[in-house]
């Protein structure tokens, strides 16, 4: 299979198995020298992977399936009890795996999704019928939001970036601003150039302290270094790469004496 079953053919690749369990088919179990067991059922036998065996163990449905396999078979199927596949994931190119449970870890399977089913109806205050509507409708209200601060963050970034243009001093830009992480690495591309260093500390309402540096090719300044060194001595943690990094600090009485020694160092 060169592709993920859609929910469609996962129900009937299902239906197909139950309708199997409940027909009753005996299972025959044999075993064949390799030759024999090619010639007579074909390559087919090795569906579920090669077996290296000279003489292989045989497990055939009659008229319906066989297979070569070693591992644990029912004499009928009926003994199985119900399926449900649970989960298909791709293993590799032309391999899916469907995974499922059968007779008793159905039945658990079945209660654990109706106390989800239960739960969510509970929390958005609707009944089981009505919980795929309502959860399609709250999806959208979540985007809408969602994109309504994407662009909010958007337009501050812009701001910012305009305010802090002016207070680059032979292009070094070292700044505290009321800002969060997103905003900082926003309003830091927007003003990003080959030949600039930017570190700029986010003041949170929160106790973090956000530290993001970039640096533009031309800059021979390993910026992951530094805004380790800055987390260290505002008590957080952080680095990155000679030209990108971040990271978060707690102790905001020492900001401004930072700020001053990183300028020292840079301007």
């Amino acid at each position: 299979h060169y592709k993920i079953p859609d929910e469609k053919q996962v129900k009937e690749i299902e239906y197909l198995a139950n309708n199997t369990v409940k027909m009753g088919k005996k299972s025959k179990i044999q075993f064949l020298p390799r030759n024999e067991a090619e010639e007579r059922f074909g390559f087919r036998i090795y569906q579920g992977g090669a077996m290296p065996e000279r003489e292989l163990r045989i497990v055939e449905l009659p008229n319906f399936d066989v297979e070569a396999c070693g591992g644990t078979h029912v004499n009928n199927t009926k003994n199985i009890g119900e399926i449900m596949i649970i989960r298909v994931e791709r293993v590799q190119d032309g391999i899916i795996r469907l995974i499922f449970t059968a007779g008793e870890a159905t039945k658990k399977e079945k209660i654990k999704q109706k106390a989800i089913l239960k739960g969510a109806s509970k929390i958005l205050g609707v009944s089981e019928n009505n919980l795929l509507k309502e959860t399609k409708g709250v999806f959208q209200r979540w985007k809408k939001l969602r994109k309504m601060i994407k662009g909010k963050e958007e337009l501050f970034a812009k701001n910012l970036a305009k305010a802090l243009e002016r207070k680059f001093v032979n292009n070094v830009l070292i700044e505290k601003v009321e800002a969060d992480i997103k905003e900082l690495q926003e309003a830091s591309k927007i003003l990003s150039r080959d030949d600039r260093i930017i570190i700029l500390l986010g003041m949170s309402q929160k106790e973090e302290i956000y530290i993001f540096a970039s640096a533009g090719n031309l800059i021979d300044i390993n910026v992951g270094g530094m805004v380790s060194r800055i987390c260290q001595d505002l008590d957080g943690k952080g680095g990155g790469s000679k030209n990108l990094a971040q990271g978060v600090g707690y102790n905001k009485q020492k900001v401004d004496s930072v700020i001053r020694e990183i300028k020292k160092e840079l301007i």
